[in-house]
């Protein structure tokens, strides 16, 4: 463990050290109060890292960082807007993909994280997480994977899938009875099955290729499924 000492840390900001190739920097981006300097002293104590209290990444230097392999940012939802640190990192660091981004203190029911998520951040942390499922996220996050409720990223991927038939919708005209025989098609459903799975002729199921074969300008039914397995 590192001789951290709470509110009195050396921070990567004001020191030249650690320039060579090191594992792990993390950061707690919000104003300084007692809840985000007790996350910062058991970040640094849990993980054996530097960890720093920034209020504004404006303020990072980022060629004290850079040789970093992971660079972990733990964003206080209430104090930081994430979306500015997004900002910031791409502008500043386009060619960066070592940056890991968390956030915390969220209310369970916000709906951020369908936004957050598609923005890259990794993890979730709400108000009530007791400190051991925060570190084991925490821990989730560092090694590259999500760590987001099952349902809520259900949610988030069925509201995306939604959003993503809305624009082909918009784009071809295709109704959501084609959009459905489409779906079968890519899988291998024959006519006859379609019709009997949508309760309709397999003559009807016919007028609807033609229909969808003029609309996604494909002249056959292979084509068809090759064009529903690369946008659906």
């Amino acid at each position: 463990m590192s001789d951290f000492k709470l509110g009195n840390s050396k921070s990567i900001l004001n020191t030249k050290e650690g320039m060579g190739q090191k594992e792990l920097i993390s950061f707690v981006l919000g104003s300084p109060n007692l809840k985000n300097e007790l996350i910062q002293y058991v970040v640094s104590k849990e993980f054996n890292c530097q960890c720093d209290l920034l209020q504004d990444i404006g303020n990072l230097n980022y060629d004290l960082v850079k040789n970093y392999k992971k660079k972990l940012f733990l964003i206080n939802n209430r104090d930081a807007s994430f979306e500015y640190v997004i900002k910031f990192i791409s502008t500043n660091t386009p060619d960066d993909d070592s940056f890991i981004l968390a956030l915390f203190n969220l209310h369970i029911g916000s709906g951020l994280e369908h936004k957050a998520l598609g923005k890259k951040i990794k993890g979730f942390f709400y108000t009530d997480d007791k400190l051991n499922l925060f570190l084991r996220g925490v821990q989730t996050v560092i090694k590259g994977e999500f760590w987001v409720a099952r349902d809520i990223l259900l949610k988030c991927a069925f509201n995306g899938f939604k959003q993503k038939i809305f624009y082909i919708q918009k784009q071809t005209n295709l109704t959501e009875r084609e959009i459905e025989i489409l779906q079968m098609i890519s899988l291998g459903v024959n006519n006859e099955e379609i019709a009997d799975k949508m309760f309709i002729t397999p003559n009807t199921v016919k007028t609807h290729l033609y229909n969808i074969y003029k609309k996604i300008k494909v002249k056959n039914r292979l084509q068809a499924a090759l064009w529903a397995v690369k946008y659906l």
